[in-house]
């Protein structure tokens, strides 16, 4: 497979990220959806439904990043807003927590397979900028495991508050406050 013609010359590299990242955007999609269809509890389908469309506006972002690129336009991944981070968060003293027994067991492993998923794909990206040269391509990196990163917090947090253990809920709403 040549390369396409609209790609312009030793940018190799950072077309070869923003395709992988449009295309592991794609499964995640693919992964959450099926996930939240096969989940019981109401809280874990939400929190599935919302990372596959986070998954999906990421992926939006990433082709227009890609667009720009080949115009030669500059483009710069997004931050996600705190606030939209926040809202996330599950609560703890929510009535309506997973059911325990079989079912909240299934939806628990659903959410550790997510966040497996997370995990690899953080990794991913973060082996990419610590070894990038180009530093367009480290910082696009970065950004794209930072996505992860808020992915892995929010998965996370949704174990500790099914688990009733909060530990991690209680260290990552103190980081969040923290953040500007």
């Amino acid at each position: 497979m040549g390369k396409p013609a609209c790609r312009p010359p030793g940018r190799e590299k950072l077309f070869r990220l923003l395709e992988t990242g449009i295309e592991l955007e794609k499964q995640g999609v693919r992964a959450y959806l099926k996930m939240a269809h096969s989940t019981k509890s109401p809280t874990a389908k939400n929190v599935f439904i919302r990372l596959a469309a986070d998954e999906l506006d990421h992926m939006e972002t990433l082709e227009k990043i890609r667009e720009a690129k080949q115009r030669g336009k500059p483009c710069r991944v997004p931050p996600v807003p705190k606030e939209e981070i926040e809202e996330l968060l599950p609560k703890l003293k929510d009535p309506c927590r997973l059911p325990r027994g079989e079912e909240g067991k299934e939806d628990l492993q659903a959410l550790r397979t997510a966040l497996d998923m997370e995990d690899r794909s953080m990794a991913h990206y973060r082996k990419i900028a610590k070894s990038a040269s180009d530093s367009k391509v480290a910082v696009l990196a970065s950004d794209l495991a930072m996505w992860e990163e808020f992915h892995h917090d929010l998965i996370k947090a949704e174990i500790e508050a099914i688990e009733s253990s909060g530990l991690y809920f209680a260290i990552l709403q103190r980081q969040l406050s923290e953040r500007p």
